[in-house]
């Protein structure tokens, strides 16, 4: 734990102080470990570490990893099981320390992490609310699904309508499990000193990247269809489709809605630096840093309803209509940000007495982000579609696609 500031050494976030993380090194002597966990809900862990020397100047580490969990704490009225795979993961890690010369140092570790819970993060299932059972909600986007709930023309799955954790915390009523996948990490840090007679120089590399893939059920809720009853009214403007030949109540299909939310991001740093080393009053180091990381975050709402693969958009201002919609998105959100810094810096310390010390620093940073965002959006309320009590099956399940109204500046 280093008291702050560490501006001067760490960069301008690390003015309240910094924590230096330093990873256990590979052994001078033969050492071999192997660990084994069991546990309730299916929980096992295996892990195995070797350490030791090669030859007289290189030693090596290994170290693996696999835990397991088959059976979640969360259980799943809708289905009447809980939830499966809530850990599952395996971490690899190599680590070289070596002597070059005399007076060279090398030690680098590189990682292999890889997680995927299929209960994945429950957070998003918890609620100590009843649901809300209105026709839709305020600036959405489609009938509310909870709506469907009510109606004795539902599917669903399994028979729970209400929010099962207003008595049990524990418990959740959906008919998707949430998946989550952390793939494509790459772990890769290394550490170069080279001594001379009056200084050392050193350089520190790292490079990091994953990609987090999360798919959900967006709506949190067990229903797959239901029919939106028709107005009870003999006036035309409130049951229009009483007057149509064939028409019937509209069927929404709510067995598709997910939400995909994805993490894509890397990022480097290369330092190199330069410190005294004789002993003495006045110590001294001056160095210079680069960075640049990229970070890709897609967020997705996908619907099932047959009209949002060929939604319209002539009538917010698009004559041209809009592009088909193959995946069934019902809004696509997406930014890519790349951010690069460089510094130079520089920091003295002179202990000028037995208990006390002077030190300064000194520290240029000079940063450049860039992003670009783009976003879809569509819409299946009444105030877009019509409403499917007065019109059913004649508003066909369409979708409108006001994306150029929202980028117009106009409320949702």
């Amino acid at each position: 734990m280093l008291r702050g500031p560490q501006g001067t050494l760490y960069g301008r976030n690390a003015i309240g102080g910094a924590i230096n993380v330093i990873s256990k090194r590979p052994t001078d002597t033969k050492v071999g470990e192997a660990r084994v966990t069991l546990g309730n809900y299916g929980l096992h862990n295996y892990e195995l570490l070797v350490s030791g020397p090669v030859n007289d100047f290189a030693r090596l580490q290994f170290y693996g990893q696999f835990v397991e969990q088959t059976e979640g704490y969360f259980r799943n009225v809708a289905t009447g099981n809980r939830f499966k795979d809530a850990i599952n993961r395996n971490y690899l890690e190599v680590q070289a320390d070596i002597d070059v010369g005399e007076r060279g140092h090398l030690w680098v570790k590189y990682a292999k992490p890889k997680w995927f819970n299929e209960s994945g993060n429950s957070g998003g299932t918890l609620s100590n609310r009843e649901y809300s059972y209105n026709y839709f909600g305020v600036d959405a986007l489609a009938i509310n699904p909870a709506f469907g709930l009510l109606q004795p023309s539902r599917v669903m799955v399994g028979n729970v309508t209400s929010n099962p954790q207003l008595k049990d915390p524990r418990t959740a009523n959906t008919d998707f499990q949430t998946r989550i996948k952390n793939s494509g990490i790459n772990i890769l840090t290394a550490h170069y000193t080279q001594k001379f007679d009056a200084f050392d120089l050193k350089y520190i590399g790292g490079f990091d990247s994953y990609t987090y893939d999360q798919y959900s059920d967006s709506d949190g809720l067990p229903i797959l269809s239901f029919q939106v009853p028709l107005n009870v009214s003999p006036l035309p403007s409130q049951n229009t489709c009483q007057y149509v030949p064939g028409c019937k109540p509209l069927t929404i299909d709510a067995s598709g809605n997910r939400f995909s939310y994805i993490e894509d991001k890397y990022w480097i740093s290369h330092e190199i630096n330069i410190s005294s080393n004789q002993p003495g009053p006045l110590q001294w180091i001056v160095g210079a840093y680069y960075f640049k990381d990229r970070y890709h975050n897609p967020q997705i709402s996908y619907s099932s309803q047959p009209g949002i693969y060929t939604p319209s958009g002539a009538a917010v201002g698009n004559p041209l209509g809009s592009a088909l919609n193959r995946n069934g998105e019902s809004y696509f959100f997406d930014y890519d940000m790349t951010t690069e810094s460089r510094a130079v810096f520089g920091q003295i310390d002179w202990k000028f007495q037995d208990v006390w010390q002077f030190t300064a620093g000194l520290r240029y940073t000079a940063d450049h982000k860039e992003g670009y965002e783009s976003f879809r959006s569509l819409c299946m309320t009444p105030s877009c579609i019509g409403d499917p009590r007065v019109y059913g099956t004649l508003v066909g399940g369409a979708a409108l696609d006001i994306t150029t109204l929202l980028a117009a500046g106009y409320p949702s």
